[in-house]
């Protein structure tokens, strides 16, 4: 599990009880961290909406490139068009299935989409969207 705090990691391993110990913690920014391991399945909830500058998201997708094997799996998930434009206070870009496959480009697929409506903790309803790519190529 790669988080850029390591209190939220904390707060995981904790969560996790005695399952902690069968995953990976990694302490790094998405947008720096160089993978030192490949993952099948890279699951992202809520973290790239918040790469609001260009740049900051390529370097999220050659991290997420350079992680996922051919053939895995990615699950990207954030606000979706028409939901919140702000969260927790800072500024968040909504992406649909187009610009996600514009940022992974031509290795990925798209396999499914599904929209959510997400009730924060004062009952306010807000449009999520989960998208589920396979990584095709054959080699990276």
């Amino acid at each position: 599990m790669l988080d850029i705090s390591e209190a939220a990691l904390a707060h995981a391993r904790k969560r996790l009880g005695q399952n902690a110990k069968r995953v990976k913690w990694i302490t790094a920014d998405v947008t720096t961290w160089a993978p030192e391991i490949t993952v099948d399945f890279w699951h992202d909830r809520a973290v790239l909406h918040f790469l609001t500058a260009r740049a900051d998201q390529e370097a999220y997708f050659r991290t997420l490139k350079n992680t996922l094997r051919p053939g895995g799996w990615a699950m990207i998930a954030g606000f979706a068009p028409g939901g919140p434009t702000e969260c927790s206070g800072l500024p968040i870009v909504q992406h649909d299935a187009d610009s996600l496959q514009n940022l992974l480009g031509d290795d990925f697929t798209l396999i499914e989409q599904r929209d959510e409506t997400h009730r924060t903790p004062s009952g306010a309803k807000q449009a999520f969207r989960y998208h589920l790519f396979r990584h095709t190529a054959q080699t990276q």
